[in-house]
């Protein structure tokens, strides 16, 4: 990139440009992250950055009608009262 710009910035910039999706920055606490800590000798970008989206696993989910975890659909999970 630029020569005037320093090492650890254009490896951030570089990660924000990235073709892949997958491999660019998935939060802003990560890029904030980064840019604190940019001019650390052994810093690599998108160390400290992870995904805030709430996934299931597919573990949890029901596959061709059978629930795994829990019985079958419908099934009482042995709560007894609402909490909201």
């Amino acid at each position: 990139m630029n020569p005037q710009l320093p090492d650890g910035l254009s490896k951030i910039v570089m990660q924000l440009l990235e073709k892949e999706p997958s491999s660019r920055y998935k939060s802003i606490e990560g890029i904030l992250y980064d840019l604190a800590h940019y001019e650390d000798p052994d810093f690599q970008p998108g160390s400290q950055d992870m995904d805030l989206k709430f996934t299931i696993s597919e573990k949890f989910t029901a596959e061709n009608g059978k629930w795994p975890c829990c019985g079958r659909p419908g099934m009482n999970l042995g709560m007894t009262r609402r909490v909201w």
